[in-house]
């Protein structure tokens, strides 16, 4: 986060000089939203974008602050099959990952349920749906042990919050 944070001070000064320098009639021109198209390429300003974003979620959402109280995969139901996914479960929230890389890596996670109004019910001997306000996440697990250790962790975690 912290170097994220870094790339856009910088991104911040680079363009604060391409501006001051287009105004005073210099040769870099270019808007207040966007760098110059001569210091970084398309690939590069997508890049920065998609860092951008990831920093804007974490911000939004935030990573739990202290260790995560369970972490795992489960499988997630779509509108058309069940999709692998990577769970973590910190203070008051559950994010979603497309998977363990992607935590790791500490992009921004697919879904951020806060766990406030939250209803977590049981459904099927090895999956939990999640109630919440504009829509229901159903989970799958492997075995119906780790459901159920994850029933109550999640159940524990709403209560809390």
């Amino acid at each position: 986060q912290a170097h994220l944070k870094h790339r856009l001070q910088v991104e911040d000064q680079k363009r604060r000089r391409s501006t001051k320098q287009s105004r005073s009639g210099g040769s870099v021109t270019g808007d207040s939203t966007a760098l110059s198209s001569g210091s970084l390429s398309k690939t590069q300003q997508h890049r920065l974008e998609d860092e951008r974003l990831a920093a804007s979620r974490i911000q939004q959402f935030g990573f739990p602050k202290d260790e995560p109280t369970l972490t795992g995969p489960a499988k997630k139901r779509g509108k058309l099959m069940w999709a692998e996914r990577y769970l973590v479960l910190g203070t008051g929230r559950l994010l979603v990952f497309r998977s363990v890389k992607a935590q790791l890596r500490r992009g921004p996670p697919l879904n951020a349920l806060l766990l406030t109004n939250v209803r977590v019910v049981p459904s099927g001997s090895d999956a939990i749906t999640l109630n919440c306000r504009q829509r229901k996440y159903e989970f799958q697990f492997n075995s119906k042990a780790l459901r159920d250790k994850w029933l109550s962790a999640l159940i524990h975690a709403a209560d809390t919050s």
